[in-house]
């Protein structure tokens, strides 16, 4: 089983900010898997003021 990690670090956020900012990422990244015709299972995220996190399961990269 793959996976890829994304991490992505920043300045601190408004924590009203982060909830947004982490959906925008995770629906970017699954337009463009989706788009190249890229497998995977699943795209989990994790956040915080400070980092924000994808971790995309079973990828299968070209």
């Amino acid at each position: 089983m793959n996976k890829y990690l994304l991490e992505i670090g920043t300045e601190e956020l408004p924590y009203k900010f982060v909830n947004a900012g982490i959906i925008q990422l995770k629906n970017a990244y699954e337009k463009l898997l989706n788009e190249n015709q890229i497998k995977y299972t699943d795209i989990k995220y994790f956040k915080t003021p400070r980092r924000k996190t994808l971790i995309i399961e079973r990828f299968e990269g070209k």
